[in-house]
């Protein structure tokens, strides 16, 4: 996906969300910026739908996943992201009384493009970090075998893995399952 930020001055969140609920399209609210979020490519669509089915297999009752319409919020960074997939645990949390905006990610997965890998490994780590619940991040790169495993450990640290051989397994500490990246990357095709 491309992201762009559009300059709104002195937008609040509360105007964001008004605004986003009013919207045909989708937008993002990080750190005072609104960012459209743009149509994904065919490798985007097929790590997602392959993420999402692995998971729907692994996981057990207590878990949940949703895939990119699914809005998340944190207060503490008054951030507004659409992860492309997340993983909550238990009942979901919501901002408010709408019930279209969850609270309490736990594993998050985040399928990125050139363009979008910064924004991913920064500014929106950095909203889902600061979220009591979020434990797991997961990056993927589209257009090359390459994974990232950001896990937050019980001392509040942060232990980092990459994955860059189809060849080789993830383990998803958070909702312990262990997935094969050639699965994740199935059908996906590099050029």
């Amino acid at each position: 996906m491309v992201e762009t930020a559009i300059v709104h001055p002195k937008v609040t969140p509360e105007e964001y969300l008004r605004m986003e609920r009013e919207s045909d399209e989708k937008h993002e609210y990080i750190f005072g910026r609104i960012i459209p979020m743009a149509g994904a490519s065919t490798q985007h669509n097929r790590i997602v739908r392959n993420m999402l089915i692995l998971l729907g297999i692994h996981l057990t009752d207590e878990y949940e996943a949703f895939a990119a319409d699914q809005r998340v919020y944190n207060a503490s960074t008054e951030n507004y992201v659409y992860p492309d997939i997340v993983v909550v645990k238990g009942e979901l949390e919501y901002a408010d009384e709408l019930f279209d905006t969850i609270t309490n990610p736990l594993l998050v997965v985040e399928v990125s493009s050139n363009s979008t890998m910064k924004l991913d490994q920064m500014d929106k780590f950095l909203t889902y970090r600061k979220a009591n619940s979020f434990k797991e991040y997961i990056l993927v790169a589209q257009h090359y075998v390459f994974m990232e495993k950001f896990y937050q450990t019980a001392q509040g640290l942060w232990e980092i893995e990459a994955f860059t051989k189809l060849e080789e397994s993830v383990h998803l500490k958070s909702v312990n399952i262990t997935l094969q990246v050639k699965d994740i990357y199935k059908k996906v095709k590099f050029e």
